[in-house]
């Protein structure tokens, strides 16, 4: 999935670009996380965009209250917050599956679906 692959599905290019973002927040937080075991759902609706990514772990992510400056990681989930994505995180039998979703601002997305 590209910028202009969104681009195609009548996201804007800011719009894109966070989403990418979250799908790489969330694709990488599962890689560092978890037995690297996922899959990406993207779906479109009126005028949001939900990314789900589900792994085979049941330990549930959790936000920092204050990482130190010099750590590596622990910023994601706050920075996705602050870009307005609402989070949900749901167990399933087989791990959990953790979406974010995210206001286009009156954009109406076509055909996004994967």
């Amino acid at each position: 999935m590209t910028a202009r692959w969104l681009a195609a599905r009548g996201v804007s290019s800011g719009s894109a670009s966070d989403v990418l973002l979250i799908v790489s927040e969330l694709v990488t937080n599962t890689l560092r996380h978890t037995d690297g075991t996922c899959t990406l759902t993207l779906t479109a609706h009126a005028t949001t965009v939900g990314i789900t990514v589900t792994d085979t772990s049941s330990r549930l992510p959790r936000m920092r209250s204050d990482p130190a400056a010099n750590e590596d990681g622990g910023r994601g989930l706050a920075l996705l917050y602050g870009m307005g994505a609402r989070l949900t995180v749901t167990p399933t039998l087989r791990g959990k599956a953790v979406e974010a979703t995210l206001d286009l601002g009156g954009e109406a997305p076509h055909g996004l679906a994967e």
